[in-house]
């Protein structure tokens, strides 16, 4: 049986993804007393139908609160709430490509939502990120790299407010050529180990209380050593050729004119 999060409450962002989906079962076979699901209303509508009689089957008995991200607060009220596992972030390369916007808005300009909700509440905020970040290329890499560099920016700031960044493997990624449904039953079981090791390992960080820290799983996995390595944030993460707020200024007219082309040639220009 895994260990209890009894007695602890947990709200996840971008709950429905294919990335948070493992993790989200894995939380709810811990049974924490709460879990806050956040998530656009329609993938909300989505997820519902397919978590409650699976909780029911496994006698899970967690509550369960519905946040959609459309309403006018960006996020639920984090009082009484011990971690936020922000996920909100889009990995797919090849929808990416053809919209590079929604790669800033989604997995850089979201990335602000907790980090500002977090100095007043003191909660603990795990970040999930991807292993496309170490190699900083494409439109998904680089733009998951500056979130990484956002938050590194962000807690060498604030450093009494205790952060990971988790650099989930190519496992929690959707394929582009099929859909995610699709995915082997190798892969599928993969997905599900890797969840429980990163929720122990939430779990034996004293939710992240550790210090600021990357974790991110073996390049090669194996069951004879562990599968998470995990080193200081400010080591781990590298920084753009240029500081990201200046650099978020000066895409903010092509963005907000939705220019792809251009958006797509600064992502990339960020690390080169």
């Amino acid at each position: 049986m895994p260990a209890s999060l009894s007695g602890i409450a947990i709200a996840l962002t971008g709950a429905s993804s294919f990335a948070s989906r493992p993790l989200l079962f894995a939380l709810l076979r811990r049974q924490p007393s709460q879990l806050v699901l956040c998530d656009t209303l329609d993938r909300l509508a989505e997820l519902q139908p397919q978590l409650l009689p699976w909780c029911e089957q496994q006698g899970i008995t967690t509550g369960l609160q519905w946040w959609s991200q459309e309403s006018p607060a960006a996020l639920p009220d984090l009082n009484g709430i011990q971690c936020l596992i922000h996920g909100d972030s889009v990995r797919s390369e090849a929808l990416l490509q053809t919209n590079s916007c929604a790669a800033v808005r989604r997995n850089i300009q979201t990335c602000w939502t907790p980090l500002d909700a977090l100095p007043e509440s003191g909660v603990p905020l795990v970040v999930l990120s991807s292993h496309l970040a170490a190699q900083r290329q494409g439109v998904a890499g680089s733009s998951l790299a500056a979130a990484e560099a956002l938050v590194a920016q962000w807690a060498a700031c604030h450093p009494s407010c205790p952060v990971q960044v988790w650099r989930l493997p190519a496992a929690f990624d959707p394929q582009a050529t099929r859909a995610a449904t699709a995915s082997s039953p190798a892969e599928s079981w993969l997905r599900e180990r890797l969840a429980e090791v990163f929720i122990d390992q939430l779990l034996r960080a004293a939710f992240a209380q550790a210090g600021l820290q990357l974790i991110a799983a073996e390049p090669e996995l194996s069951f004879d050593r562990p599968l998470l390595q995990g080193q200081p944030l400010a080591e781990a993460v590298e920084w753009p050729r240029q500081p990201l707020q200046i650099w978020l200024e000066h895409i903010a007219e092509p963005l907000a004119r939705y220019d792809n082309p251009v958006v797509r040639e600064a992502l990339e220009g960020l690390w080169t």
